[in-house]
């Protein structure tokens, strides 16, 4: 049996809360997890904090990408990714433990196999 989306982004969300996840790779693994919660979670402060964030930050190459940006270029992005992550860091930590937490009030984290929630 695979992962439910919820049980991922309980997962990313714990690795980004210890530091074993970048914020803004989790980040961005979490607003393509997102539209599968139910929408009143979907729609809450905490998910539109994160999928605003990750807007934010488009113009930064991650991952693969980095492999198509020259290396000046990646330095000084690195340095300006490093700046914003600083900037936004409390209230990107913030959003995640509450979304985590009403993932959890609704029960969708102690069973994450639920789907009979109308959202």
């Amino acid at each position: 049996m695979g992962y439910t989306p919820i049980q991922d982004i309980l997962g990313i969300i714990r690795d980004m809360s210890a530091g074993t996840m970048g914020l803004i790779h989790g980040c961005r693994k979490l607003v393509g997890l997102i539209p599968s919660l139910p929408s009143r979670l979907a729609d809450s402060e905490a998910a539109l904090t994160i999928v605003g964030i990750e807007s934010e930050t488009d113009e930064f190459p991650i991952g693969d990408q980095r492999a198509l940006w020259a290396p000046e270029a990646l330095i000084r992005k690195d340095r300006e990714l490093a700046t914003y992550v600083e900037s936004i860091r409390e209230s990107l930590l913030a959003a995640c433990v509450e979304l985590e937490r009403l993932i959890m009030a609704a029960g969708l984290g102690l069973h994450p196999d639920r789907r009979d929630d109308p959202g």
